[in-house]
C-alpha cells in the first residue's frame, strides 16, 4: 500500500497532503516546522480505503480539479479515507433493519477504526459490506459528529 499521509494546520486552516511534496521527507519537515513553530498540525495516515462516491456523483468543481491532474473519469476510486475522517456508512446486518453509522476514523490497536454502538470496530472488515461516503474531516467541520 502507498504511503499518504497530510496534516491539518488549525492557524491558517489549512490541510497539506504529502503528494504535493517532493517526497515524504519534504512532507515531514514541513510538518516538523508547524510543530515546531507552534501551529499544532494534526498528522492523519491515509487508510488504503476510498469511498463509494461514484464519478457522477462528484461535483462539477470536483470533476475539474481530477482532470486538471491528468486522470480520467474511469480511473476515479472515489474519495481517499484518512484518520479524522468522518464516514457515513449504511448496510443491512442481516438481522436488523439497514442502518446508517456516522463517525470519525481513528487508529488504534495497528489498525484503522471506527466506533459503532459505542465499541470499536475494524474500519477494513466492516468497510467491504457498507455503502460508506466520506462526509468530510473533523479538524475543519467538528459539527459533524454533533
Amino acid at each position: 500500500m502507498e504511503k499518504k499521509f497530510r496534516f491539518w494546520v488549525k492557524f491558517n486552516e489549512e490541510m497539506a497532503y504529502s503528494e504535493n511534496f517532493n517526497n515524504l521527507a519534504c512532507f515531514f519537515n514541513e510538518y516538523q516546522e508547524n510543530v515546531d513553530g507552534g501551529n499544532d498540525p494534526v498528522l492523519e495516515q491515509w487508510t488504503g480505503l476510498y469511498d463509494s462516491t461514484t464519478w457522477e456523483e462528484l461535483s462539477d468543481i470536483q470533476r475539474k480539479y481530477w482532470l486538471e491532474k491528468d486522470l480520467a473519469p474511469s480511473q476515479w476510486e472515489g474519495h481517499e479515507l484518512y484518520e479524522n475522517d468522518v464516514i457515513e456508512m449504511i448496510f443491512d446486518d442481516y438481522l436488523r433493519e439497514s442502518r446508517k453509522i456516522i463517525s470519525k476514523i481513528y487508529f488504534d490497536k495497528g489498525r484503522f477504526n471506527f466506533d459503532y454502538e459505542g465499541q470499536m470496530a475494524d474500519l477494513g472488515q466492516w468497510f467491504l459490506i457498507a455503502n460508506a461516503k466520506v462526509k468530510g474531516n473533523v479538524n475543519q467541520h467538528p459539527e459533524l459528529l454533533k
